[in-house]
């Protein structure tokens, strides 16, 4: 089985967060930047789930999309479900 969540995952209203990048570990340790870059690769945005969409994607597959309104933005963005994961509640603490 896929570890991916499943679209019923999701609600409106449920708070995510994005999945960590590839190219978020890969930075050098020996780069005077290093604690610069660890700490944006290592903030995640967070927001709240305000639609959930069925799209159909080249080849006709269906794959879910959700409207996510990030903190500190006004208007919300589509991502696939496999880029984002729920968000938990310590890290959702200011």
């Amino acid at each position: 089985m896929s570890s991916r969540p499943t679209p019923a995952s999701f609600s409106v209203g449920d708070r995510v967060s994005e999945r960590p990048k590839v190219r978020d570990i890969c930075a050098n340790r020996a780069s005077p930047n290093f604690d610069l870059v660890a700490r944006i690769a290592h903030d995640r945005r967070r927001g709240t789930v305000v639609d959930i969409e069925t799209k159909v994607v080249k080849g006709g597959a269906r794959c879910t999309y959700l409207k996510i309104l990030w903190d500190g933005l006004r208007q919300p963005t589509s991502h696939s479900v496999g880029r984002i994961s729920p968000a938990s509640d310590t890290a959702d603490a200011p």
